[in-house]
């Protein structure tokens, strides 16, 4: 049977994507990274839990990359029991959420200890105010809520990671700094390799660069734009490719609401406290970025993408006419943009 499984936990925006897609084809003697039809091992965790729950399957498709429900399930489970000894990762940032659906960490654990000898967990620990940022600006891009509260975005460490510490033991869970300094080899991928005991690091796959200030304050006005003005002609597509094109615009970080990350943090000392007694030592403080633009409102991002100029139709890639525009006209709108923006305001 399978000797170990390692359960790569998250917690989400700790380069657990950058992992997934760098780790996704490894197969060494005695270690495999599961392939079940998508790196990210999220959506195959939720059918996991929904088997052992007794609920239907949902649909795998992730990326462009489908895979019929019950084959990912019968892929999982073949590999957890592989007669042949050895180790098996597992990377699911589900598996941390705040609230898990269809099974607890304690059912599931109780089913990997039926099938493998030795069920282990690795999560890597980011500082909290620079996960809030982070967290706010990917739920920006990926449609989530438009909120500029930073009690939105606090982790809750001990919510989320505390039910699998009673299911598998403190012991077994491996809690690592998300931080430079605190890498092996100051690097995130040499860092897991040693952790999950892979000879070789595979070559990196970059995911999820940071949006500028000025891209942040321009697609965030482009959305309440598009939620607040109902245009029927703004589809999906048209605000993916929007946000290609912003992820070009090179400019200045930006900050979220400092004032307040600091009264979350100060609000939920004990959580932090809990966390940082599992690393065994502080979390690095927060180190702000230099010159940023501070965001601390909805309306200082609105006032900032009007001083940029915003203009939707033209980051919709549409001309007066409501025709499409080319796509070199575009960028050179943003070019202009970004000019402008070496003498904004902060």
């Amino acid at each position: 049977m399978t000797s170990r499984l390692i359960l790569h936990l998250g917690l989400n925006k700790t380069g657990t994507t950058s992992i997934q897609r760098s780790f996704q084809s490894l197969d060494e003697p005695g270690l495999l990274y599961l392939d079940a039809g998508a790196p990210n091992h999220s959506r195959l965790m939720i059918n996991y839990g929904r088997h052992l729950s007794g609920q239907p399957l949902e649909p795998l498709a992730e990326r462009d990359v489908p895979l019929a429900p019950e084959v990912g399930l019968q892929t999982l489970l073949d590999a957890l029991d592989d007669p042949k000894p050895g180790t098996l990762v597992i990377s699911a940032e589900f598996l941390s959420a705040p609230r898990l659906s269809h099974a607890s960490p304690a059912d599931m654990v109780a089913d990997f200890r039926r099938r493998v000898e030795d069920v282990r967990a690795l999560v890597y620990v980011r500082e909290p105010i620079s996960y809030m940022r982070s967290v706010l600006q990917q739920g920006i891009k990926r449609n989530g809520k438009l909120r500029m509260d930073p009690a939105y975005y606090y982790p809750r460490f001990r919510t989320r990671l505390a039910p699998w510490e009673e299911a598998l033991g403190r012991d077994a869970i491996s809690y690592a700094i998300f931080d430079r300094a605190s890498f092996a080899g100051g690097d995130l991928l040499t860092d897991f390799a040693n952790r999950i005991g892979a000879r070789a690091v595979p070559e990196r796959v970059e995911a999820n660069p940071s949006l500028s200030a000025e891209a942040f304050a321009l697609f965030y006005a482009l959305r309440k734009f598009r939620e607040t003005e109902a245009p029927t002609d703004v589809s999906d597509a048209d605000m993916r490719r929007a946000l290609a094109d912003l992820m070009q615009v090179k400019g200045r970080d930006f900050e979220f609401a400092p004032d307040g990350c600091r009264e979350v943090i100060a609000a939920h000392a004990a959580d932090l406290a809990w966390m940082e007694d599992r690393v065994g030592r502080p979390l690095p403080a927060y180190r702000p970025p230099e010159d940023a633009i501070v965001f601390n409102t909805e309306a200082d991002v609105l006032a900032y993408a009007e001083h940029l100029g915003f203009d939707p139709h033209a980051l919709l890639c549409r001309a007066a006419s409501r025709r499409r525009a080319p796509a070199q006209s575009l960028r050179r709108k943003l070019a202009r943009l970004w000019t402008a923006t070496r003498q904004a305001p902060e």
